[in-house]
């Protein structure tokens, strides 16, 4: 009603974009980001948020472009809540596609190794031996151990500071990979972040932890954690994938929908006992509990 009353209202213009970028609405988020940036070409708030909705299309060099003049290493928002858009990083993909899958076939499968803790599962990167992964949906894109990053000679485009949970704080890392095999797939040209992952390999009941998939790598399919049947099930994401997905759920499945807060949090409501609706954080990541009470003043953990 703002905007329709005033189209030159820049909180409201901002705000309708950020609106339209929970809910994954990515033109929509693009021409409110653009007509904010024309309001007030000064304001780096509109040029992140525009990134972002250019990383979440792959499009990684006009993600780049959006955040010229941008002081990067020192914006708020991009240390808060989207600490991936690294332009050294987007523009190493020049000329090529990001997640770009080979691969025959709609589905490919990881069986879980174990659920001990989190579902682990066996990957192989730039075509090297198996090594071992976790599941975590509160990460955002794949992360490695950093020494294995270090094995394996990846480009180092910066670090940045990450936040985990308990409010632990560690170095992040910004690399990149040629490939990752999961299954009978092979994805290509992919971000990475680059943490200290090793130290939880006995938690996770494995011999030695390389690395974590996280939500970013997860929403380029149609993805299911499969619990029952104890593996990771990849679906290409077209039409043809989510007309068989559907018709094999199962009649008493519920369909909650979610935004995408940050880069990478999958946020919608629900309801613990009897308090009132709150947003839960849809987190794999919380080994041996159901939900984190402590997080629900602010936020809820399923």
């Amino acid at each position: 009603r703002i905007v329709a009353q005033d189209p030159k209202d820049y909180s409201a213009v901002l705000q309708l974009g950020q609106v339209a970028l929970l809910a994954n609405r990515l033109d929509d988020a693009q021409r409110w980001f653009a007509a904010a940036i024309a309001l007030r070409p000064g304001d780096d708030d509109a040029k992140v948020m525009l990134a972002e909705a250019f990383y979440r299309r792959d499009d990684f060099q006009k993600a780049a472009a959006a955040l010229s003049g941008v002081e990067v290493g020192s914006n708020k928002l991009i240390i808060e809540q989207y600490p991936t858009l690294n332009v050294a990083k987007l523009e190493s993909f020049k000329g090529q596609t990001p997640y770009e899958v080979h691969g025959d076939g709609q589905t490919t499968r990881l069986k879980f190794l174990n659920t001990t803790s989190l579902p682990v599962v066996s990957v192989r990167i730039n075509g090297g031996d198996e090594v071992t992964f976790f599941i975590d949906t509160g990460g955002s894109e794949l992360g490695l151990d950093t020494e294995f990053a270090k094995e394996l000679g990846l480009p180092h485009f910066g670090d940045v500071q990450g936040t985990f949970a308990g409010g632990e704080q560690a170095k992040v890392g910004h690399s990149r990979i040629d490939s990752l095999k999961l299954g009978d797939w092979t994805v290509q040209n992919l971000p990475v972040m680059t943490l200290p992952l090793r130290q939880l390999s006995a938690g996770l009941g494995v011999k030695r932890i390389d690395g974590v998939i996280g939500t970013t790598l997860f929403y380029h399919f149609l993805a299911t954690l499969d619990f029952p049947r104890g593996e990771l099930v990849l679906r290409r994401k077209n039409a043809e994938s989510l007309k068989t997905f559907t018709a094999e759920s199962s009649e008493d499945s519920v369909a909650v929908p979610f935004w995408m807060a940050s880069d990478h949090f999958m946020v919608g409501w629900g309801r613990v006992e009897t308090m009132p609706p709150a947003l839960l954080f849809v987190d794999t990541g919380l080994a041996g509990a159901g939900v984190d009470q402590r997080l629900l003043a602010v936020e809820g953990v399923l």
